[in-house]
This record gives C-alpha cells, structure tokens and sequence, in this order.
C-alpha cells in the first residue's frame, strides 16, 4: 500500500483537527474556563526561584 501524502491532504488534516478542537472548546467551556482559572490562580501563588 503506497500512499503519497499531499499538501492538500495535510490541510484537510489540520482544517479537521483544528474543527474538533473547537467544537470540543464549544462543548466543554465552562470545564475549560474553571480549569483556566484553577490553573491562573495556582500559577500566582506559586513560589519560583531561579
């Protein structure tokens, strides 16, 4: 089985998983949103040193 991978099958590719992560985004927002701000809120109060 020879498959030849195209520019064009590439876009589709991406144009698809670009599509889920977006209806995925649309469908879980409010998970998406508490988890942002869990994750921001964790992020100030954390005490790095370099």
């Amino acid at each position: 089985m020879n498959i030849k991978i195209t520019g064009k099958i590439i876009k589709i590719f991406l144009l698809g998983t670009f599509a889920m992560f977006i209806l995925i985004l649309i469908v879980d927002w409010n998970e998406f949103k508490k988890g942002y701000n869990e994750g921001i809120s964790a992020h100030k109060t954390m005490n790095v040193t370099k």
